[in-house]
C-alpha cells in the first residue's frame, strides 16, 4: 500500500478549503503549530478547531506547550470528556462547495502522521449529488453531536459559524449507520457509539451466520480477550486470525486458547515489514486498528480509531466507555487485506508469551475515569474579559480562577466567592494580558487543582479566522501584505472597490437604516456601514475587532516598527564594521516597494483617479458623521483616516514609478520624471488638505467614545489618537512644503489645531518617528527639521491660544484663524465654513486656554 502524508495530500487553494475540525485522542502541540497547521495555512485552511481527549490534554498543556506562536490566536483547542477515553481521529475539511474527510488510526502527533503504522480512509463531495455526501453529512452530524461537550466560540463555530458557509452541509435527513453505496462495488456505513452501541450496530450491519473468517489487525486488547471471544460468540461460523505485535501493544496475554482463534506476527506481513527509512533505524509502532470480515459473497472491511477491547465496543445492549468512530466497507471484489499489505508468510505466536507494555495502554481505558470538582467546557477572552463556560454551576467555597502562560506560570489569580451560574466572568487588566495567558485552571484553597486545563480563545484574534468570503478576501489581502505581495496600491483598490460594490449593493436601502447583527460584522463592512453598526451595542465589539481598515493598520504598523528594528540594527553594524573611507548606502527606514511601471495614460490616469476616489468617499463619510447627533469617534474612524492618509501618501509622495519611454526617440512618451512627480504633487495637495479638513470638522463637531471603564479599549484607542495627530502634521507638512505657494496652508494648521485640542499634542516619539520617514530617499522634499519646527510651531499656538492675536477658541467651530479685529467684534473663518468669513462678539468671547485631552498631552 502506498503511504501518504495526509496533510500535504489535502488540496489547497484559495477556493477550496477554508475550514478544519479536527478529533484526537493525544495531541502534540508543537506538531500541531509547526508542521500540522503550517500546511494546512499552506493551502489556505484558516479556521481551524480542535477536540482532543480532555485528561490528555491536561497532561500536555502547561508541560510540554512552550514557545508556541499560535496557541490560542490562530486555533482553538477543546478538551472533550467521555466516560472512558475520548478516542476519535477524523479530520473534517469544510469549503464553500467541497468537503473532505480523512478518519483513521492516527493522532495528532509525529508517531500518528508517520513514525507509526496507521491506517486511514477518505470521503470527498463536490456536489450535492457526490455518492459520499450523506457520509459525510452523517459525520458532520456526529462533530455537532461532540460540540454539546464545549461551548462558546469553538462551539459556535461548529454548530454555525461553518455550515453558513458550506453550501453542501445543509440540515438533511440520513439514515445513521446504514450501508451507502458508493460506487458500482463498494458499500459504507459509519460505525461510532450514539444511541446504540458501535457493537450492535456492526453486528447488524454483518451477516452473522455467513461470516467465516474474522481478521484483526490491532495493538490493544483486553487482557482476557473479552472483545474477541464476545464476537465469535456473536459470529458463530467463523474462525478468527488476529495479528498482534512484539512489543509497544497490550495482548490478550490472560486470553484462554480457543479453537477458532489464531494468532499472527504482525512483523512477518508485508506492511508490519516496512520501517522508516533515515540517518537512523526506527522500529515503527503498529497503531492501525482494522477488522476484516469474510462471508460467501462479501468482504467487510473497518477503518477506525476503535481498538479491540470492551471498552471500545461495548455489547450488544450496552455503549462502550470510549468514544470511537469507524468506516465499514463492503464489497464483492476488493480484497482489503493484500490491499492494505496485510499478507505474506504467517508466523504463529501465543499471546501468553508476550509482555502488556504499561505505557502502551493509556489509549485503552478499561474503567471510568475519575470526575473533576468542576469541569471546564470552555473560555472565551474578549479582550480583557474572560467567559469561563462551567458542566455545573459552580458552588464550592474557596475556590480560585487560576490563569497560566503557555509553560505553566501562574500569571493571574482571583479568588471567587460562591457562584450559582454555569458561567464566569473574570475581569483582566493589561498587565496580565501582556504576560500572554494561554489556559485556565480552578484550584481549592490549599492550591490543588480541581478542574481540568482548558485553553484559552482569544475572540480578537479568532475572528479573523472566520470562513465568511468576506473576511477570507481580507484576510488574503494582510497575509499578502505581510509577506510583502502587496502595496499601498492594492489596498486603495481593495478599499475603493468594496465601497463602489457596497453601494451599489445597498442602492435600495440606506445602511443607516440597516439593522446589523452580530452575524452581519465581518472583515468587509464598510465604514458606511461599520458607523451604523456601531449604534447596536451588541456587535460593536466584534466589530472594533474585525474591521478592515483596524486590521490593515495594525498590519501596517508592525511592517514600519519590523523594518524600523532591521535597519537599526544594520546601522549598527555599519558602525561596528565601516570603513572612514568607505560611504554606505543606508536603506530607507520606511517601507519601500519595488518601481512602479506605468506603462500608458490610462495608468497613469487611474492612479489619479483612484486616490481621487479614496478621498471623496472618505469626504462623504466623514460629513455623514459631522452631522449625525449618535455619532461618536471610535477606533473604525480613527483607523480610517490612518490607512486613507497613509494610503494617498505612499502612492503620491513615497513611490518612484517607472514611466514609458521611447528609446529611439530619446524621449518620454506621456511625462518626464520631474512632469509626473509635479502632477502627483498637486494632486496631493488637493485631495489631501481635503481628506484633512473632513476629518478635522468630525473632530470638532462629534465627541470621543468612552472607554473610561475599558482599560484595554482606552488605551488602544489614544494609541490610534496619538497616531492621527502624527499623521495631521506630517500630511501638513506635505501639503504645505512651499507654505509661500500655498493660500490654503492656514486651513491646514487650522486642522490640526482641532486635532491637538481634542486629541492632545505629539508624544516623545514623534522625532523618530519623523526621523524613520526622512530616511526614505523617494521624496527629497521631506525634510526632518522642517517638520519637527512645523510641529513645535503649532503645539506652542495649541498651548497659548489665548495669548495669540491669529486664533481663538469658540465653542462650536473650534479653533478659528482671525481676520479682522475690531474694538467690539471679530471676522473669522473656521474649518466648518472655510468660504466663509464669520463675525463673532467680543463681550462673547471667553478668553481661556482651552483644555486637551489629558491623558494624552505630554
Amino acid at each position: 500500500m502506498e503511504e501518504k502524508k495526509i496533510y500535504i495530500e489535502v488540496p489547497g487553494g484559495r477556493n477550496k478549503f477554508h475550514s478544519a475540525i479536527l478529533t484526537s485522542f493525544s495531541f502534540n502541540f508543537h506538531h500541531f503549530e509547526y508542521q500540522v497547521l503550517k500546511t494546512l495555512k499552506h493551502k489556505w485552511v484558516t479556521n481551524v478547531g480542535v477536540l482532543v481527549d480532555s485528561d490528555m490534554l491536561d497532561n500536555s498543556i502547561g508541560l510540554t506547550s512552550g514557545g508556541l506562536r499560535q496557541l490560542t490566536q490562530s486555533y482553538s483547542v477543546n478538551g472533550v470528556k467521555a466516560k472512558g477515553a475520548f478516542h476519535p481521529k477524523i479530520n473534517f475539511f469544510i469549503g464553500d462547495k467541497e468537503i473532505l474527510m480523512v478518519m483513521g488510526s492516527g493522532n495528532i502527533t509525529p508517531g500518528g502522521h508517520g513514525k507509526n503504522h496507521e491506517t486511514f480512509t477518505t470521503f470527498y463531495a463536490d456536489s450535492k449529488d457526490s455518492p459520499f455526501l450523506p457520509l459525510l453529512i452523517e459525520t458532520w452530524q456526529y462533530i455537532q453531536y461532540l460540540s454539546t461537550g464545549i461551548e462558546g466560540y469553538s462551539k459556535e463555530r461548529i454548530i454555525n459559524i461553518i455550515p453558513r458557509n458550506c453550501d453542501l452541509l445543509s440540515e438533511s435527513t440520513i439514515q445513521p449507520h446504514s450501508f451507502v453505496k458508493v460506487d458500482d462495488q463498494t458499500e459504507i456505513a459509519l460505525v461510532y457509539n450514539s444511541v446504540s452501541s458501535a457493537f450492535s450496530q456492526l453486528l447488524r450491519l454483518l451477516p452473522q451466520d455467513s461470516i467465516r473468517l474474522i481478521s484483526i489487525v490491532c495493538p490493544y486488547f483486553d487482557e482476557g480477550g473479552d472483545f474477541l471471544l464476545n464476537l465469535l460468540d456473536k459470529l458463530p461460523n467463523a474462525t478468527m486470525q488476529v495479528y498482534i505485535p512484539e512489543e509497544f501493544g497490550l495482548p490478550p496475554t490472560n486470553m484462554a486458547e480457543n479453537d477458532r482463534a489464531s494468532f499472527f506476527a504482525w512483523e512477518n506481513t508485508k506492511r508490519g515489514e516496512k520501517d522508516l527509512n533515515g540517518g537512523t533505524e526506527f522500529k515503527r509502532k503498529l497503531h492501525s486498528k482494522i477488522f476484516n470480515f469474510k462471508s460467501d459473497e462479501n468482504e467487510y472491511c473497518l477503518i477506525g480509531s476503535a481498538n479491540a477491547t470492551m471498552a471500545a465496543w461495548g455489547t450488544e445492549s450496552n455503549k462502550g466507555i470510549n468514544e470511537e468512530f469507524g468506516a465499514l466497507y463492503k464489497s464483492k471484489k476488493l480484497n482489503f487485506l493484500d490491499d492494505l499489505g496485510i499478507k505474506g508468510v504467517k508466523k504463529v505466536v501465543k499471546p501468553s508469551a508476550y509482555k502488556r507494555e504499561s505505557k502502551a495502554g493509556q489509549e485503552v481505558e478499561l474503567k471510568e475515569r475519575k470526575e473533576r470538582q468542576i469541569r471546564i467546557l470552555s473560555c472565551d477572552l474578549n479582550v480583557l474579559t474572560l467567559k469561563i463556560f462551567l458542566k455545573q454551576e459552580l458552588s464550592h467555597p474557596d475556590m480560585s480562577v487560576v490563569l497560566c502562560n503557555d509553560v505553566g506560570t501562574v500569571v493571574y489569580k482571583q479568588s471567587l466567592v460562591e457562584v450559582d451560574s454555569k458561567e464566569i466572568f473574570v475581569r483582566l487588566n493589561s498587565e496580565c494580558l501582556s504576560l500572554n495567558p494561554a489556559y485556565v485552571i480552578f484550584e481549592n484553597d490549599k492550591g490543588d487543582a480541581v478542574s481540568n486545563k482548558q485553553v484559552l480563545n482569544y475572540l480578537d484574534k479568532l475572528y479573523h479566522t472566520d470562513p465568511s468570503k468576506e473576511n477570507r478576501t481580507i484576510r488574503g489581502l494582510i497575509g499578502a501584505l505581510e509577506i510583502g505581495k502587496v502595496n499601498e496600491f492594492q489596498i486603495m483598490n481593495y478599499l475603493t472597490e468594496l465601497d463602489s460594490s457596497k453601494a451599489l449593493e445597498n442602492k435600495n436601502h440606506s445602511s443607516g437604516n440597516r439593522t446589523f447583527s452580530v452575524q452581519d460584522v465581518h472583515g468587509e463592512v464598510t465604514y458606511e456601514e461599520a458607523v451604523a453598526a456601531s449604534k447596536n451595542k451588541d456587535v460593536k465589539a466584534k466589530l472594533f475587532q474585525t474591521h478592515n481598515t483596524i486590521r490593515i493598520w495594525q498590519t501596517l504598523t508592525q511592517l514600519f516598527n519590523e523594518q524600523h528594528s532591521s535597519n537599526i540594527e544594520e546601522l549598527n553594524d555599519e558602525e561596528e564594521d565601516g570603513s572612514a573611507n568607505v560611504s554606505v548606502e543606508r536603506k530607507a527606514t520606511i517601507r519601500d516597494f519595488d518601481s512602479h511601471e506605468i506603462k500608458d495614460k490610462s495608468e497613469a490616469n487611474r492612479i489619479l483617479r483612484r486616490t481621487a476616489k479614496l478621498s471623496l468617499d472618505f469626504e462623504k463619510a466623514m460629513e455623514k458623521n459631522q452631522f449625525d447627533n449618535e455619532f461618536k469617534i471610535n477606533e473604525v474612524t480613527v483607523c480610517q483616516f490612518l490607512v486613507v492618509s497613509h494610503v494617498i501618501t505612499a502612492i503620491l509622495c513615497f513611490t518612484n514609478y517607472t514611466l514609458p519611454y521611447n528609446q529611439s526617440k530619446k524621449e518620454y512618451k506621456l511625462y518626464d520624471p520631474n512632469e509626473w512627480k509635479d502632477t502627483l504633487r498637486e494632486h496631493y495637495h488637493s485631495i489631501m488638505q481635503k481628506v484633512l479638513l473632513a476629518f478635522s470638522r468630525v473632530v470638532i463637531s462629534c465627541q470621543l467614545e468612552d472607554y473610561s471603564s475599558d482599560e484595554y479599549k482606552d488605551n488602544k484607542l489614544r494609541e490610534y489618537l496619538q497616531k492621527a495627530v502624527d499623521h495631521s502634521i506630517i500630511c501638513n507638512y506635505l501639503i504645505n512644503g512651499n507654505r509661500m505657494g500655498n493660500p490654503h496652508s492656514d486651513m491646514s494648521d487650522l486642522a490640526c489645531l482641532n486635532i491637538l485640542k481634542k486629541f492632545g499634542k505629539t508624544d516623545e516619539n514623534f522625532r523618530d518617528y519623523v526621523e524613520a520617514i526622512s530616511k526614505s530617499n523617494l521624496d527629497v522634499y521631506f525634510n526632518y527639521l522642517s517638520v519637527i519646527r512645523l510641529n513645535k510651531r503649532l503645539n506652542e499656538e495649541f498651548l497659548h491660544i489665548d495669548e495669540n492675536e491669529k486664533i481663538f477658541y469658540h465653542e462650536q467651530n473650534g479653533v478659528c484663524l482671525i481676520k479682522e479685529k475690531h474694538s467690539s467684534n471679530i471676522k473669522y473663518k473656521c474649518i466648518q465654513f472655510p468660504m466663509q468669513i464669520l463675525e463673532y462678539s467680543l463681550t462673547k468671547l471667553k478668553k481661556k486656554k482651552p483644555v486637551s485631552n489629558q491623558k494624552n498631552t505630554q
